[in-house]
């Protein structure tokens, strides 16, 4: 399933088209929405012009929107804040999963890198292989066409108990695409993040967070 696609099931929110992963909340417009993965903002939410969006479902632990009354901690915007949280890997054994589409094929993996099991990772990437249907068929204008992404994620986690935490995350991707052989378009995202978790008492919590995000 596609994570923005399926924000548009929910009352208020909805896309100019199918064809479209960015969402208008409450008659805003999809720039005055901020979207943040484990911290960090993302710039452009969209694969292959709109039809898939930026957010590996793999790699999702859960999801919070706020169509209203944002925290303080979030800052200014019109319309919505969106919350992706990736989530940790599994500290008992090693998994693989993954799926194969007409458009694009996923693979995760995620596992325990210490005996102990406070050391854990999940990493996962999605690539797509429109190039190559295109080049077989038979149109010279098709052909000649570029269409292609990419997108790898990872997060690292350490427990040093159960109350105290540090994870690293970080997502690459790459859009490319032309419309005809004299020009080809690219655009991609670079985003990090380090989180450092502590439950000192049961009224007493402590966050801090490093964020960083590129586009290009």
């Amino acid at each position: 399933s596609d994570v923005l696609k399926g924000l548009t099931m929910l009352a208020g929110i909805q896309t100019a088209s199918e064809l479209s992963s960015g969402f208008n909340v409450r008659g805003g417009n999809t720039d005055q929405n901020l979207i943040l993965v484990n911290g960090s903002p993302v710039f452009n939410s969209s694969h292959l012009f709109g039809f898939l969006s930026l957010i590996n479902p793999d790699m999702v632990q859960d999801i919070r929107i706020f169509k209203g009354g944002f925290p303080a901690k979030l800052g200014e915007r019109v319309s919505s804040v969106m919350e992706v949280n990736f989530k940790e890997g599994n500290r008992e054994t090693l998994r693989i999963a993954g799926g194969i589409g007409l458009i694009n094929s996923r693979l995760t993996l995620d596992g325990p890198l210490t005996k102990n099991k406070k050391l854990s990772f999940i990493a996962g990437g999605r690539s797509s292989y429109s190039n190559w249907m295109l080049k077989k068929i038979p149109d010279l204008d098709l052909t000649q066409s570029v269409t292609h992404f990419y997108d790898v994620s990872g997060k690292i986690s350490y427990r040093f108990n159960p109350h105290n935490k540090i994870s690293a995350m970080a997502y690459a991707s790459n859009d490319e695409f032309s419309t005809s052989s004299q020009s080809v378009t690219q655009y991609g995202s670079l985003l990090g993040n380090l989180a450092l978790t502590n439950r000192y008492t049961e009224s007493l919590y402590g966050e801090l967070k490093l964020a960083h995000s590129q586009y290009n």
